[in-house]
């Protein structure tokens, strides 16, 4: 077997590992949305009024936050709501105003994905001598 068809072995068992592992992201992904609330925010709000709401993740972007979390009741239920930035200062006060646990995080783009796709055909190319 020259280094070549070796090669072409080597980055195919990669190809199907990498489409293996996307095709397990993209189902468990789903699978987690249908046991995560998606109010909208007013029906948020109603149950952070209500004390229903156990603590909140605000995720900062440019235009909107996005805000994950869990429910005191239902035990274990999930939300993800996405606000408008102005929104904010309320959604914050009335967070604090019933003790909710509040963690805020920047959101990171998923520059190594961009990274990977444009280097992949580099990596690709017939000429590469890597192998």
């Amino acid at each position: 077997m020259n280094s070549s068809s070796t090669a072409k072995t080597i980055l195919f068992w990669i190809s199907i590992v990498f489409l293996g592992v996307m095709l397990w992201k993209l189902v468990s992904s789903n699978g987690q949305a249908a046991r995560e609330d998606n109010p909208s925010y007013s029906e948020f709000m109603a149950k952070v009024d209500e004390g229903d709401v156990k603590e909140v993740t605000l995720y900062l972007s440019p235009n909107s936050y996005e805000l994950q979390g869990e429910y005191v009741r239902p035990v274990n239920r999930k939300f993800h709501v996405t606000i408008p930035k102005e929104n904010s200062p309320e959604i914050t006060k009335a967070l604090r105003d019933k003790a909710v646990q509040l963690n805020v995080k920047e959101v990171r783009s998923g520059d190594w994905v961009l990274i990977l796709l444009n280097a992949l055909p580099l990596l690709c190319s017939p000429g590469s001598s890597s192998f």
